[in-house]
């Protein structure tokens, strides 16, 4: 029951439309927190850190079970807030739920000496089931690749792809071989083409 920063940071891939409003928010329940805009679904995993080690604060009660909710995206950006300011041991590195009822819930944080909070109403209405989209079938290619060198492809390619019908990415059988990226841009007097090419993080090999 106890959520990190990373617990919210995936209010990114919340939907911005108000036509589902369930999706406008990261839904958290005891286990974990999720976030989708129905092309996108991002879970994180509490850590399985014991609750108990968690300070007691004046007049808060720690929930340990709590009926789950819908926290507005714009609320979790607040709760990322409260992540900010520095603490001197790794469990105060971690939010927890104080409050919850049919309408309001109440996410805190302490440094030892202050005590702070983000309450919210909860959005109304029943966040998709996903559990079946996190099973995995079929056969996989696994592949371990470097986060901050895929975001720069990402985003270069996000620009790049204004105009075109997406990226395509092509995956090799030996996991220890490059993956390429390549998409192609329509100008007005031809086609231009950008490819990328990253080399995985080496597997060890036995």
């Amino acid at each position: 029951m106890l959520y990190n920063k990373f617990n919210f940071l995936i209010e990114k891939f919340c939907a911005k439309s108000s036509v589902r409003p369930e999706l406008n928010g990261v839904f958290i329940n005891p286990k974990e927190t999720c976030a989708t805009n129905s092309i996108v679904l991002t879970l994180v995993r509490n850590s399985g850190v014991n609750v108990k080690e968690f300070p007691v604060m004046p007049n808060k009660k720690i929930l340990t079970n709590f009926k789950s909710f819908i926290l507005p995206q714009e609320k979790a950006k607040e709760v990322i807030g409260l992540f900010r300011q520095k603490v001197s041991l790794p469990i105060l590195e971690n939010a927890v739920i104080t409050q919850r009822n049919d309408e309001v819930a109440e996410i805190t944080t302490t440094d030892l000496i202050s005590v702070n909070s983000v309450m919210s109403r909860t959005i109304q209405g029943e966040f998709p089931e996903y559990n079946d989209l996190l099973i995995e079938r079929g056969k996989f290619l696994e592949i371990k690749l470097n986060p901050k060198y895929l975001k720069k492809i990402a985003e270069f390619f996000s620009e790049f792809c204004e105009t075109t019908d997406g990226v395509l990415v092509k995956i090799p059988y030996e996991k220890d071989n490059a993956i390429r990226f390549e998409a192609h841009r329509k100008l007005q007097d031809g086609i231009q083409e950008a490819v990328s090419v990253l080399m995985p993080i080496k597997s060890d090999k036995t």
